[in-house]
């Protein structure tokens, strides 16, 4: 009871974080030229491979890890065979990295923090988007807007993040992706039908002051503007490099999935919400880095404790020169990518 109730009271700021720390999510700046540009904005349909499995081994211990991306078609159907075998294989699954909330509340501190917690997504003086857009960004916004959200109610009141989020859903619903394509909940099933424990990997933030956290960041001045434009980039680009990730995870390509993974473009939102005097104050810094210690030290007990482990991870961390997998290799473990 007390964790619903907290959840309904401070709407999951630092699990917005989370996507943003770990993946070219919904609402990252995108590259106006791609390398290739052949597979969109067609999604790929039919029965589709998937990507093949990383091995991250250390003697004759063994981590088989999934790749996964922000944006699939909708109803994908992909070959699950070999995930199947190799979670029904393993002694543990891994989560992806993540936030996980926690509070030290009483029941009735958790019912006092509700009335504060509304409004917590709007801007903060009762303004709307016009008010503090400038008037360039406002118009491409109000273009965007009349296409993906010509009916919701009241998004003009919302802060340049959240509007942006709600955009960006909307956008891709409107091209048949979806945020996962249901790889996560077909992962899930396997572990519980083989009864594979499922280890979750996310870092613990403990709010120390939910009830002052939220009033200060209802009061707080975000630099936002350029997380929404980095959405509108997206949108306004047919969300052609969402479609091509998608497309590329769908058909296994690795060659294209690096294409469009190139550089860390999840800056402008994730600086919105950590580079600030309200993060600051409310110890939310270094998020990403406390989210990399988390996995890295779950997968490391794993590969020391079980004969075989499964895991999901971002394909950014996957292929990136700085990323989770890198930092595996970097610390002794044997890396096999695995063949186009």
């Amino acid at each position: 009871m007390k964790r619903r109730l907290f959840k309904r009271a401070l709407p999951l700021l630092l699990s917005c974080i989370a996507p943003l720390a770990v993946n070219a999510a919904a609402t990252t700046q995108v590259q106006k030229k791609l390398s290739t540009v052949d597979l969109a904005p067609v999604v790929v349909s039919g029965v589709l491979p998937g990507p093949a499995l990383w091995k991250v081994s250390k003697g004759d211990h063994v981590m088989w890890v999934l790749g996964t991306v922000s944006t699939l078609p909708r109803n994908m159907q992909w070959e699950t065979a070999a995930v199947e075998r190799a979670v029904q294989g393993s002694q543990a699954v891994l989560g992806e990295p993540g936030v996980r909330i926690k509070a030290h509340l009483g029941f009735w501190n958790t019912v006092l923090l509700l009335p504060s917690a509304l409004g917590f997504k709007k801007l903060p003086h009762g303004e709307k988007l016009k008010d503090v857009l400038p008037p360039d960004m406002y118009a491409r916004w109000e273009t965007q807007r009349s296409r993906y959200l010509r009916h919701a109610w009241g998004v003009e009141r919302l802060r340049p993040f959240f509007a942006g989020k709600k955009l960006y859903k909307a956008a891709i619903d409107t091209m048949g992706l979806t945020s996962d394509g249901g790889v996560r909940g077909a992962v899930m099933g396997f572990a519980r039908a083989a009864h594979v424990p499922v280890i979750k990997t996310a870092y613990t933030f403990v709010v120390k002051n939910p009830r002052a956290d939220v009033k200060l960041y209802k009061q707080a001045e975000l630099d936002d503007q350029s997380c929404l434009g980095s959405v509108l980039d997206a949108t306004e680009d047919g969300l052609a490099q969402a479609t091509a990730r998608a497309n590329a995870w769908a058909t296994g390509s690795l060659d294209e999935l690096r294409k469009t993974l190139s550089g860390r473009q999840d800056g402008a939102c994730l600086s919105a919400l950590t580079d600030t005097t309200f993060a600051a104050k409310i110890g939310a810094t270094d998020i990403p880095a406390h989210m990399r210690e988390s996995w890295l030290g779950a997968a490391e007990a794993a590969l020391a404790r079980n004969s075989q482990t499964f895991a999901l991870l971002p394909m950014q961390e996957i292929l990136a020169s700085d990323g989770y997998i890198a930092a595996l290799k970097q610390a002794g473990y044997t890396i096999s990518a695995p063949s186009e």
